[in-house]
C-alpha cells in the first residue's frame, strides 16, 4: 500500500497499526444530527469532521454514533505519549464535533486520481454551511471505497482530508495494534492530517508514521510489525524543517498553544506580475468598469480557492468587497470613482492553519486608460488642466484666450504658440497654444481661442470648449456632459 501525488493532492495508504492506548467507544455520541458547524467549546484553528453520506449510499449515521470521537482521542493519546503534544479536534459540548452531509455524488464521481474529490466535497459542505470559510481544516469520512489502494488522502499542504472505506477490514482494523500501539483508522487520521500540514512522504525510517509509497521502499520484515515513531532523531520535520521546509512542532496545531500562528504564514511571491498593469508597470483598475483579475502566487506552491479568499478594494471613503475567481479578486468599480486617485486592493486568505496576505496599490483610469486628475473638458475645485487647443499653421505666432462670462467673451490671457506638440502630427500646421487653467470653484466654464489679425488675415475665432469643474469626491463628468453644457450656455 502507497501513496500517489495528483497535482496538490497526496493519497494515503496507511502502513501501519498506530501505537496506543485505547480509548473506550462508550462515551456519548453526538445528541443530534447537524448539517452545520456547532458552536465551537474553544476559539482558533481546529480540525472540523464531516461525515458524508453519498448518493444511493446508506446512512451509517456516524455522525451520532461515538466513534469518530474514539478515533480522535486514540491518535491524540498515542501523539501525547509520544510527542507531548495533541491535535486540537473541533469539539461541541466535550465530543468531536461531527456535521452531516448529504452528498449529490456517487462513488465513481469521487475517485482518488482524476475526480477532484475534495473540492467537490468542499464545495458542497461550503453551500450547506455558510458559517464555513476556511480557517479549520475539513475531514471528510465515507464508509464507500473510493480507492482501491488508498484509505486516505489530503491537500498538500491544505485544509482538506478525505478517509474512505471505513467500514472494510483493510481501512479500519485494530489487529495490529499490539505491535504497532495504534489502530489503523487513528493512524490514516493522524498521517493524513501531517500531510495537510505540509509534510510529504519520509523513508528515511521503516516505522515512521509519515513512511509510504511509491516515495520509499517498504522493508516487508518491519512493515507493520513495530512500534510506530516519529522523526526519533528530531532531524527532519520536528524540531527540524530539513524534509520539507516545515517543522511541526512550530506549527499552530497543537492544543497546548505550543506552535505560532505567524510560523504558518505563506507570502505571495509574484509581485505584481499577476496583476493588471500598464505599459509602464502602473498597477490599475477602469472606473465604471469591471476589473481584470488580481491574483499571486504563493510560497509552498498554495493556491487558495473559493470561499476561503476575501477580497478587498479601497479608494477614499469607498469600499468594496470583490468576488472570487479561483485563486484571485475580481471588483465592479463604481463610476463614481474619480480617475487619477488611488486604490488598494487586499487579498486574505485561510485554509486551515494556514494563511496569506498580500495587498497592492493602484491607480483608477478611464477607459482609455488614462489617469490624469483633470481633462481637456472635466476638473475639480483646486485641479487645473490645459486649455483644449487646436493646430495652426506657421504664421499663427499668437493667441488670446476668451472666456464667456455673463453673456460676452472676455480676454483672458494672449500667449505665443508653440512648436513640437505631438498632437499637431501634420506638417503643415505644427503651431498651438499651450495654457494652464486653474479652478478654484466648481461650476461650468466656458472658452474659445481668438486668432488676432495679422498681415493677409483677420482675425479668426476657433470653436468654443466647455470645462465642468465639480469636487473631487464627485463623479468625473464626461465629454457628452461638458458639449451639453456649453451648448446650453452659448444658448442662453
Amino acid at each position: 500500500m502507497g501513496l500517489r501525488k495528483f497535482g496538490k493532492i497526496g493519497a494515503t495508504v496507511i502502513l501501519f497499526a498506530l501505537i496506543s492506548q485505547f480509548f473506550s467507544t462508550a462515551m456519548a455520541g453526538q445528541i443530534s444530527r447537524s448539517l452545520v458547524d456547532r458552536p465551537d467549546d474553544i476559539s482558533g484553528y481546529q480540525i472540523h469532521v464531516v461525515y458524508v453520506a453519498l448518493k444511493g449510499s446508506t446512512d451509517s449515521k456516524l455522525d451520532t454514533s461515538p466513534k469518530v470521537d474514539s478515533w480522535a482521542k486514540e491518535a491524540n493519546a498515542w501523539l501525547q505519549s509520544n510527542l507531548g503534544h495533541e491535535l486540537i479536534f473541533d469539539t461541541y459540548q466535550g465530543s468531536v464535533d461531527v456535521s452531516f452531509m448529504r452528498s449529490r455524488f456517487a462513488p465513481a464521481a469521487l475517485c482518488r486520481d482524476t475526480c477532484d474529490a475534495l473540492p467537490k466535497l468542499e464545495s458542497e459542505y461550503q453551500a450547506q454551511d455558510a458559517s464555513y470559510n476556511g480557517t479549520k481544516t475539513l475531514v471528510f469520512i465515507v464508509n464507500e471505497k473510493l480507492s482501491d489502494t488508498a484509505c486516505g488522502w489530503s491537500m498538500i499542504p491544505g485544509n482538506l482530508i478525505i478517509l474512505n472505506d471505513i467500514s472494510s477490514q483493510r481501512c479500519n482494523t485494530r489487529a495490529n495494534l499490539p505491535k504497532t500501539g495504534l489502530s489503523w483508522l487513528p493512524h490514516t487520521l493522524a498521517h493524513e492530517l501531517f500531510h495537510s500540514y505540509g509534510i510529504h512522504h519520509q523513508c528515511f525510517n521503516s516505522s515512521d508514521m509519515m513512511i509510504g509509497t511509491p516515495e520509499c521502499k517498504i522493508n516487508k520484515a518491519t512493515y507493520d510489525r513495530v512500534p510506530l515513531t516519529m522523526d526519533v532523531t528530531k532531524s527532519h520535520y520536528l524540531g527540524s524543517d530539513a524534509s520539507d521546509g516545515i517543522d511541526l512542532l512550530r506549527m499552530p496545531i497543537w492544543s497546548d498553544a505550543s506552535g505560532d500562528v505567524s510560523y504558518s504564514q505563506i507570502k505571495q511571491i509574484s509581485d505584481s506580475k499577476y496583476l493588471p498593469q500598464l505599459q509602464d508597470g502602473t498597477v490599475y483598475a477602469v472606473v465604471g468598469r469591471t476589473t481584470k483579475k488580481f491574483d499571486w502566487a504563493w510560497e509552498k506552491k498554495f493556491s487558495p480557492q473559493g470561499r476561503n479568499i476575501s477580497c478587498q478594494f479601497v479608494s477614499g471613503t469607498t469600499s468594496l468587497t470583490g468576488r472570487v475567481e479561483k485563486s484571485g479578486c475580481i471588483f465592479d468599480v463604481p463610476a463614481s470613482l474619480r480617475p487619477g486617485t488611488t486604490f488598494t486592493v487586499n487579498e486574505n486568505w485561510n485554509s486551515g492553519p494556514w494563511h496569506g496576505n498580500a495587498t497592492v496599490d493602484g491607480t483608477l483610469v478611464r477607459a482609455d486608460l488614462t489617469a490624469s486628475p483633470c481633462t481637456e473638458f472635466a476638473c475639480f475645485s483646486g485641479g487645473s488642466t490645459t486649455a483644449r487647443y487646436g493646430c495652426w499653421d506657421s504664421s499663427v505666432a499668437q493667441m488670446t484666450l476668451q472666456q464667456y462670462v455673463n453673456n460676452q467673451w472676455i480676454d483672458q490671457s494672449t500667449v505665443d504658440t508653440v512648436t513640437g506638440n505631438k498632437r499637431c502630427t501634420n506638417p503643415k500646421f505644427q503651431n498651438s497654444p499651450i495654457y494652464q487653467l486653474n479652478f478654484t470653484e466648481t461650476g461650468t466654464f466656458i472658452y474659445r481661442w481668438l486668432i488676432p489679425a495679422r498681415p493677409g488675415y483677420s482675425s479668426t475665432i476657433d470653436k468654443p470648449f466647455a470645462v465642468i469643474v465639480n469636487e473631487k469626491t464627485s463623479p468625473e463628468p464626461n465629454q457628452a456632459d461638458a458639449s451639453a453644457a456649453l451648448a446650453q450656455a452659448l444658448k442662453s
